[in-house]
Order: C-alpha cells, then structure tokens, then sequence
C-alpha cells in the first residue's frame, strides 16, 4: 500500500516535506496488466499493449456478427461492406433475430436504371423473390441478398464488396423487392 502524504486544509501551509511526499507517492504507482494487456516500462514511462495475437478476428464484408443486448434479445449487427462504392445508410443498426427462423440480410439498392442512388440494410424472414431481368438496365428499387443466419449460424454469400452495372446485375444472383 502506497503512504500517502496526510490531506491539507483550506489555509494549511503546503510544505516541501508535503510536496516531496506526495511525488514519491506518485513514483510509487505501478500500472497492473489485465486481461489481454502488457505492460512494458522504460526511462520514459510505460507502455500498454494488447495481448490479442492472433487472435484478432479478421472480418470480412457482409460478416454477420451475433450478440445478446442489455435487455437479454438475440440481435445481429453487420460488417460493413459497400456496393459501387455506397455502405447501407444504416450500417450501424442491430437486428433483432432468433434461432428458430432462416433470416436474410438483405440490401435494399435504390437506382436511377443506370447507377445505384443508395442502400439499406434489410433484416427479415421474408423469402426473396427472383429478379425479373430488364435489358442492359437495373430496376429502380430491387433486393440482394447478402447473408443469412439460421439457428445461430452466420452465413456470408459474398466475404467482399463487389461492383455492379446494368448489365451485371443479374449475374449476382439480385432478387426484387416482392
């Protein structure tokens, strides 16, 4: 246990006995290592680094990431991944889910016919519908699936971003909004 220099009061005279005591008091402090930390100490002080390794967990686009919230509901959260350059509007939502239902990540792609104008997240239970093909143009509003969670399971369709034009876009696999 570190001796510490006794309080001074209002009016109290701060001596340089106190002063000296309350530096050594300080000195005296040691920075302890928890769960997954190091600490290295040189001339100019300490340094505190994580233990991690590897064990970092390497996420990839679309990565379905499981937890329990505060009030004990089963949700997901989504790894960021983009469609020509565009991240969902509500990548940092969480998604209520449970282990009895095939549920689907979806991306809900809003286009001009020639260009994606946006995308949203869509969490939901609802089969997807194949995608209608239209020459050389994309649907305004229209669905790809990318992910899926069943039972506690993750399951990532794609692992990357990936491009997309008119004339692809029914090479991925889209699917339209019902």
């Amino acid at each position: 246990m570190i001796q510490l220099p006794p309080k001074v009061s209002r009016g109290d005279q701060i001596t340089a006995s106190w002063a000296n005591k309350v530096i050594e008091a300080i000195a005296a402090l040691r920075p302890m290592a928890g769960a997954g930390t190091r600490i290295s100490q040189n001339p100019g002080g300490f340094i505190i680094s994580s233990n991690t390794g590897s064990s970092t967990i390497k996420r990839n686009p679309w990565d379905i990431i499981p937890f329990t919230d505060s009030t004990g509901t089963q949700k997901i959260k989504i790894w960021p991944g983009n469609i020509n350059g565009f991240i969902p509007s509500n990548i940092t939502d969480s998604f209520s889910v449970n282990d009895t239902e095939l549920w689907f990540v979806k991306c809900k792609i809003n286009s001009d016919g020639r260009a994606i104008t946006g995308i949203q997240l869509m969490v939901d239970t609802a089969q997807p519908n194949q995608q209608q093909a239209t020459a050389n143009a994309m649907p305004s509003e229209f669905e790809i699936v990318v992910a899926g969670y069943d039972q506690g399971v993750a399951y990532n369709l794609y692992n990357r971003s990936f491009p997309m034009t008119p004339s692809t876009v029914f090479s991925y696999g889209y699917w339209t909004i019902g």
